[in-house]
């Protein structure tokens, strides 16, 4: 906003209605304090914003589901409005052939127009089982005014499941689609899907990725300078859990190289939205969780090459469930605002302030010279993290032998130090009377150590 505040766009559950939201707009200043809200509706339909883009200085486009039908039917919807929530018009969309269809993205076209994606049921139901039909990946196009300009399904035939996550608009004008596609009796595994549409809505090609038999697909793509493309998503290794993946691919969707990103060997995780940052890099947020337990907001920097500059996890303090970061944008001061949602009781809308290198407070990126690597490997796990009255060390089941415990400040000043008995897997710290700041965690055993940094937010 030109105040430097924030607009966000998020979904309000009656709780006697909760197939039936409403589109709930928050403004905020540059703090984060809330400055108005807002409830839109549309003749009594739900509206679930997904993603809002600016348009422009004063202009706001909103895509997301709506909800008929009890729930039963899911179409897609555009929203247009101005900087103060109020509508200047909202349009529907009915998927071809039938009703069902679930939204994932919206960009701004060339022309002004919009491209909305998502994916939609190849048989005629209105039912909440999805997953007993197939679905093909749903794209349209309108003009500036949300006109239909055309729409198309692509990918595969009725016994493939097929879904399209994000898209972008490449320097020849053509659409690149990111998302899966798998076999219909093989939904609980499927690959990376790429496509490539003309700006008249013609396929020019598609293109799978990862490993047969196993959970890969992108979430979010994006135009390098040299003119090739970085996919970002998951990847399941050969133990079944899913790391950060990301993947290089030419014009023509030729894959040049893949990396995948992850602390260790039994850890969930995947990367949902990227942007360039102002130095030319590429920072992701997206999920991940350690040995089971809950999922926290992850945002990490990496070089247009693959190599990881940075990273960084977050929880909302005391939260007891998963935490999601679903958006972002880079600050005027270089920094980042993410928005996601927490549980401290209910499921909240969740806004952060980061600086340049991820830190919620400065100086989480220094080194005290303790270690040489941080949060590399590291066999254990600290919940909740950012804390406030208290933190938990969790270690894995790979350590059995005794090791100790020591935590440092962010000067390399012995802070508390503990000793952790084999037969123990847990051990808490209470830092109700810490300074706020970051931390280090130290686990020690022998020659060997590990490193993860802790931030404490009272």
């Amino acid at each position: 906003m030109r105040d430097g505040g924030y607009l966000i766009a998020a979904a309000s559950y009656d709780p006697y209605n909760f197939l039936s939201p409403s589109m709930y707009m928050i403004r905020t200043n540059l703090n984060g304090d809330t400055l108005w809200t807002k409830n839109i509706r549309k003749d009594e339909i739900g509206l679930e914003p997904i993603q809002m883009r600016k348009v422009s200085d004063n202009r706001i486009i909103i895509g997301g589901n709506t909800d008929c039908n009890n729930g039963l039917c899911h179409n897609f919807f555009l929203c247009l409005m101005d900087t103060l929530a109020d509508t200047i018009w909202i349009k529907t969309y009915i998927p071809t052939p039938y009703h069902y269809s679930i939204f994932s993205d919206v960009i701004i076209s060339n022309d002004k127009g919009f491209l909305a994606v998502g994916d939609a049921a190849v048989t005629d139901t209105c039912s909440l089982l999805i997953a007993d039909y197939g679905t093909k990946a749903e794209i349209l196009k309108t003009d500036p005014d949300g006109n239909l300009n055309w729409q198309i399904t692509t990918g595969g035939d009725t016994a493939t499941f097929t879904g399209a996550v994000s898209a972008i608009q490449t320097i020849d004008g053509n659409f690149m689609i990111a998302g899966y596609t798998s076999v219909y009796d093989q939904f609980e595994v499927h690959d990376a899907y790429l496509a490539s549409i003309s700006e008249s809505g013609i396929v020019q090609w598609e293109k799978i990725y990862g490993t047969f038999g196993v959970y890969d697909g992108l979430r979010t793509i994006i135009n390098t300078s040299d003119n090739n493309f970085l996919a970002g998503g998951y990847k399941q290794d050969s133990n079944h859990f899913w790391k950060q993946w990301i993947i290089d691919v030419n014009g023509n969707g030729d894959e040049k190289w893949d990396k995948t990103f992850g602390i260790d060997s039994q850890q969930n995780a995947s990367l949902w939205k990227t942007q360039i940052t102002y130095d030319s890099q590429l920072v992701y947020i997206g999920g991940q969780s350690h040995f089971g337990l809950n999922i926290e907001g992850t945002i990490m920097k990496i070089s247009v090459a693959g190599d990881l500059l940075w990273s960084n996890t977050y929880r909302y303090p005391n939260d007891s469930y998963d935490d999601y970061f679903y958006d972002f944008t880079q600050t005027k001061d270089s920094g980042f605002i993410i928005v996601g949602t927490c549980h401290p009781y209910t499921q909240d809308v969740w806004l952060l302030k980061l600086d340049e290198y991820g830190c919620l407070l400065p100086g989480c990126q220094l080194s005290t010279g303790i270690a040489d690597i941080v949060d590399n490997d590291v066999p254990f796990l600290i919940n909740p993290n950012p804390a406030s009255d208290y933190f938990i060390v969790q270690r894995s089941q790979i350590s059995k032998s005794s090791v100790s415990i020591a935590i440092y400040d962010a000067l390399g000043r012995s802070v508390q130090s503990k000793s952790f008995p084999s037969e123990e897997h847990t051990i808490r710290f209470n830092t109700g009377n810490w300074l706020e700041g970051m931390y280090l965690v130290q686990m020690k055993k022998g020659d060997e150590q590990w490193i993860k940094k802790i931030m404490i937010v009272h």
